[in-house]
């Protein structure tokens, strides 16, 4: 799986810079439309390359980048000094797609539109079929960029603390916290779940909890007596999380380690003497 990323991100960073040097002969020799369609095919194709590498690197981000940031440090008026842990994201590979096939479907609407002699569209010049699917889909690209932008607003923030964990579930116009004492965990374990048919097997960090109340705020990642942490959305190596939450659970000495300045060192293996 690894090999096939990697190999698809190379295709595409191909593909990319193809579009570009295409761009840099087209500048002055063909309508600005047709130049700013190829540029969002670059745009796009950059964006797929950034997005296959970043999903290849995940397996060897903990090997090869022991000293990389994924925590930082934050405060909170009744709880201190602790350490937020800090989420992956695609929303710039995203964005880059989103963006360049949405210049690219307009560019070769009004291309198609306006007679172009160059035309955008794959099979002709003369093709209102095409041109009218460009246009739709492009349409539904930019509706699928605001919602990406919006939904950055809708964001799950996990904050350890000395005394205990928080989630913070940020909503437009409102924030739910959920706060778990050190004291009410029984135990921390490793676990897998289902997500989404995309995603059949999510590593997870389950805090079992003393009361086994049913209180599941969080329908995918809380069970009545457990609380989750979703690991595989985060970019502190999963195993490692493990080990140092379990350690913070057993050992309430070292939740003092929470409020140094250097907390952050103490979530990278090189910090643990791996290489």
């Amino acid at each position: 799986m690894a090999a096939f990323l990697i190999l698809m991100a190379i295709g595409f960073a191909l593909l990319s810079a193809t579009w570009a040097v295409i761009v840099i002969r087209e500048w002055t020799e063909q309508p600005m439309i047709v130049v700013v369609g190829h540029v969002g095919l670059a745009v796009a194709a950059a964006g797929i390359t950034a997005m296959f590498s970043s999903i290849a690197a995940v397996p060897y981000r903990s090997a090869h980048l022991g000293t990389r940031r994924v925590v930082v440090q934050t405060s909170d008026p009744t709880r201190g000094t602790g350490v937020e842990l800090l989420q992956s994201t695609m929303f710039t590979p995203l964005t880059l797609i989103f963006i360049g096939f949405f210049l690219y479907g307009q560019c070769a609407w009004w291309a198609w539109r306006g007679g172009t002699s160059e035309s955008l569209l794959p099979m002709s010049r003369d093709n209102s079929v095409g041109a009218t699917l460009a246009l739709l889909i492009s349409l539904a690209l930019l509706a699928c960029l605001v919602l990406m932008i919006l939904a950055k607003r809708w964001r799950v923030a996990y904050q350890l603390y000395p005394s205990g964990v928080l989630r913070q579930t940020t909503l437009p116009g409102s924030t739910k916290s959920r706060f778990i004492p050190w004291e009410s965990i029984s135990g921390i374990r490793g676990d897998e779940r289902y997500i989404s048919p995309y995603l059949r097997s999510a590593s997870l960090i389950v805090a079992e909890l003393l009361d086994s109340a049913p209180n599941t705020d969080h329908a995918l990642f809380d069970r009545p007596g457990e609380f989750g942490i979703p690991a595989y959305l985060l970019e502190c190596d999963s195993n490692l999380l493990l080990a140092v939450m379990s350690e913070l659970a057993k050992n309430p000495s070292s939740r003092e380690l929470l409020m140094h300045p250097r907390a952050a060192d103490w979530f990278t293996h090189n910090y643990h003497g791996e290489a």
